[in-house]
């Protein structure tokens, strides 16, 4: 039987993923959706940190920068914020940020959603860029599609991919109407993830 003239060097290779480093401002909502996509899409190269005592953006930016600077790898860090942590504060530009190695830069990018988290988890079922607070963002999720709703990390499990790639349509949609009232930056975050 004759060998393959194939070696190791011709086989393909998965090319290596980034790795993402996701600093969120709430402490179950955000994280536990995150570890649900993680899980959901096999992503390996996820690491997601829960919120501190920090709520304010600021504060979660310097956090981002701070574990960003204590790893080893890490190509992208974002600090996952919402309305309430912004507070009018003007949202700031992409930066390199140094990693341990000293010779490895991340990025380091913000990803909003305004008003709130809420209204994230509104585009899995509906587009709307109708401007509305929290308090109505969450009524119309919990009134329309998710009536079990409530701010905890265990509650994603019924969430499948058609769900999110809906989310992530609806985030581009929302991103070309210009409407700068209504904000959802996780759309276009995991579109670089699952790229």
């Amino acid at each position: 039987m004759a060998r393959s003239s194939r070696t190791i060097a011709s086989v393909p290779r998965q090319a290596a993923r980034d790795v993402y480093l996701l600093v969120c401002e709430g402490r179950q909502t955000e994280p536990g959706y995150f570890a649900h996509v993680r899980t959901l899409y096999g992503l390996t190269n996820l690491h997601i940190r829960a919120g501190d005592s920090a709520t304010d953006y600021q504060s979660v930016l310097r956090r981002t920068e701070q574990l960003c600077r204590e790893t080893e790898v890490c190509d992208y860090a974002y600090a996952v914020c919402d309305g309430d942590a912004i507070r009018g504060l003007p949202i700031e530009p992409e930066k390199r940020v140094r990693t341990v190695t000293s010779r490895n830069y991340a990025i380091q990018r913000s990803a909003i959603t305004l008003p709130c988290i809420e209204y994230w988890l509104l585009l899995h079922f509906e587009y709307s860029d109708s401007i509305m607070n929290c308090r109505e963002v969450e009524s119309r999720l919990m009134r329309r599609h998710w009536p079990t709703y409530a701010k905890r990390s265990d509650i994603f499990g019924f969430l499948e991919k058609e769900h999110i790639e809906r989310a992530r349509a609806n985030a581009r949609q929302l991103t070309r109407s210009g409407v700068t009232d209504m904000r959802a930056d996780i759309g276009a975050l995991l579109d670089q993830i699952l790229r």
